[in-house]
């Protein structure tokens, strides 16, 4: 099943100029779990961040030199002319996981469900990297 949900973003075509842009995203509702919608952790963070959703195997692992495709269970709605990036996070990419193809752009028309290929930069011997 999936849910419409209306979501209102800030960005700034400028440096010191905020806006606000509605997009609409579609979610995933698997099981009885709910994908969560782009999130801002704090109140100066310039970007959201997006999760895995995994309802039914509930984790997944990234093997050291391997690439994952990781389900959001969001399909997004943007706007013409415009696109949505998706980036590595610092503490990840600090870790050896990182945004394979970064930035990965979702261009305005595509409407299948967002993925992020993933990769683990780590020694053949190291233990997977877990994803929940």
């Amino acid at each position: 099943m999936r849910e419409n949900v209306t979501f209102n973003v800030q960005h700034t075509p400028l440096p010191s100029k905020w806006t606000e842009m509605t997009i609409h995203v579609y979610r995933d509702r698997v099981e009885g779990e709910t994908a969560a919608l782009p999130d801002r952790k704090t109140t100066e963070a310039y970007c959201y961040d997006i999760c895995a959703f995994l309802p039914t195997q509930g984790r997944m692992t990234l093997d050291p030199l391997t690439v994952q495709r990781v389900p959001t269970g969001l399909f997004l709605a943007l706007p013409e002319h415009w696109a949505a990036l998706v980036c590595s996070r610092s503490g990840l990419a600090a870790k050896g996981v990182q945004v394979i193809n970064a930035p990965g752009v979702i261009d305005a028309d595509y409407r299948d469900e967002v993925q992020v290929l993933l990769s683990y930069i780590a020694p053949p011997t190291a233990a997977p990297f877990v994803i929940e």
